[in-house]
């Protein structure tokens, strides 16, 4: 029996992993551990292990470090916290593989652990490129620790063969994060607005900004231009997601919660789940901000997109996403167009059931054989 974990230490990732975790529980001859770690355990991040509990797992194992503020010293002492009770748990759980998804500053640390122990990474998310943000380097620093690829387009394959991965071992899934739209029920309006504590208005507008990790103190500028964008809006909802745990989201998170103060049409949520997410989705006009969900997620939904900045530079996206620089003018030029534009999205994944291939897939791979290929007989 092979003895795999799968591992989170974010909101964004359970999202995506959700249905894989689900579909690899029903392999008789894997034993799978869900390694739940990072944001997941603090309230200050809506604690989403209530979110997790609810798949009632046989064997989850959580992994508690000390978060606070989002600076850099502070990343560095979370890495080192990380590294030090991967190490233990590794020593004593001796795991065949894991399985990391995507480009979190944790994940790297976590990863880099595993390969330190000789441990096969599965990683769930590379080859994609994003140059406005650090995740860049750190989903390419990831791949390069890793064994197994699975990746979500066929573009995604050609770049990790560029960065030298063999391509024997890189496998297209589709994208898991649209296969969790696909087998999410939307909530009635009214079921929402109440679960949640507001209104809808005749006009909504969903906000995911994030900060861009590749350039220093330009996070408050930023934020204040799509904020005075958004403070002008008449008889629209807006509905403001929390930043992840990156360096800068504390200016971000604060910013916010002052424009929330001060706008009685404005509403904010630390962890909405993926059910209340999509549902808001589903009925509000426009998402706006810099994001992966506005590129991949709400496109499927049908919901009208305005990618702000660089972060996000050179994914891959449907052509009708409206593109425009962090700058108050264009921001509300881009809010007025797309209020008024019909848009229709195509799907440019391919259609697979991914959590399903990837379940299919994992239980055939040798990691002995990688073993011997990735390492080249490393010693320590």
């Amino acid at each position: 029996m092979k003895n795999i974990f799968i591992v989170t230490t974010a909101r964004s990732e359970f999202g995506i992993l959700k249905n894989i975790i689900i579909e690899v529980s029903k392999i008789k001859k894997i034993k799978l551990t869900l390694i739940v770690s990072g944001t997941h355990l603090t309230s200050k991040y809506g604690k989403t292990i209530n979110e997790i509990n609810e798949l009632k797992l046989k064997n989850l194992k959580r992994i508690k470090v000390q978060i606070g503020d989002t600076s850099s010293q502070n990343s560095i002492k979370i890495v080192y916290n990380l590294m030090k009770k991967f190490s233990k748990l590794f020593e004593i759980d001796k795991p065949d593989s894991i399985v990391v998804f995507g480009d979190r500053f944790e994940i790297l640390a976590i990863s880099y652990v595993s390969f330190l122990y000789k441990i096969p990474i599965i990683h769930i998310g590379g080859g994609e490129t994003t140059m406005g943000s650090s995740d860049e380097s750190i989903r390419h620093s990831v791949s390069k620790l890793s064994s197994f690829h699975f990746v979500t387009h066929k573009d995604h394959k050609k770049r990790l063969t560029q960065l030298g991965e063999n391509k024997k071992n890189i496998f297209i899934i589709g994208s898991p994060g649209i296969e969790n739209i696909k087998k999410t029920k939307v909530l009635k309006k009214k079921k929402l607005e109440k679960r949640l504590g507001f209104k809808f208005f005749k006009y909504n507008i969903v906000v995911n900004f994030y900060p861009l990790t590749n350039e220093k103190n330009n996070d408050e500028f930023y934020i204040d231009q799509l904020l005075i964008s958004l403070s002008t809006l008449k008889n629209t909802g807006i509905i403001f997601t929390f930043p992840a745990f990156d360096i800068g989201s504390d200016t971000i998170s604060k910013k916010i919660k002052l424009f929330v103060k001060k706008n009685k049409n404005a509403f904010s949520f630390k962890s909405l789940g993926s059910q209340n997410y999509f549902s808001i989705l589903k009925y509000s006009n426009i998402v706006i901000g810099n994001s992966s969900s506005g590129l991949i997620e709400a496109p499927i939904i049908g919901t009208k997109v305005i990618n702000i900045g660089d972060r996000q530079k050179n994914r891959i996206k449907p052509k009708e996403i409206i593109d425009v620089p962090c700058k108050t003018k264009e921001i509300s030029n881009a809010i007025n167009l797309a209020m008024k534009k019909k848009i229709k999205y195509k799907n440019i994944y391919p259609n697979i059931k991914s959590s399903k291939k990837f379940a299919k897939i994992l239980s055939n791979l040798n990691f002995n054989e990688v073993l011997k290929k990735k390492f080249f007989d490393l010693k320590f």
